[in-house]
This record gives C-alpha cells, structure tokens and sequence, in this order.
C-alpha cells in the first residue's frame, strides 16, 4: 500500500474524510504545504502489509490524526 494510501484510510476509517481519494489528496495537499522542496513521489512509495496493517489497527479510533507528522513518520520506512 502506497503511504498516501495509507494514511488516507485511517482517516477515513475514523470518518474524518468522506473517502479515501479524497484523503489521498489531502495527503498531497499537506505534504506540499509542509515539506516544499521535496517529492511527493519520491515520498509515496508502498509500504509492507504487515506494517499497512499494524498502522491501521493503531490508529482505529484516534480522534485526531496530525497528517504533517504522519508523513513524517513514514519518511524513512
């Protein structure tokens, strides 16, 4: 799963978008807010499913998910 995808379905898996290709543009959006300079397709590159799947039950049920560190988080996996 690419990274953008996945941060996308813990959004939408915690209704805080109305679907994932719109959460996927979100990513995208926020990436070139926060990280100017840097590729967003160099970035996005697929993860593992085990970890895909770890994230996404670790993040059921959050109530807030900062997307600027979330990329952050994924940079160097």
């Amino acid at each position: 799963m690419l990274k953008s995808t996945l941060i996308a379905k813990c959004l939408y898996q915690n209704r805080m978008v109305s679907s994932i290709s719109i959460g996927e543009s979100a990513v995208k959006s926020i990436f070139e807010e926060y990280f100017p300079g840097h590729d967003f397709n160099k970035w996005n590159t697929k993860l593992p499913p085990a970890v895909s799947t770890r994230i996404l039950k670790a993040t059921e049920r959050a109530s807030t998910i900062r997307v600027n560190y979330f990329i952050k988080d994924l940079w160097e996996l």
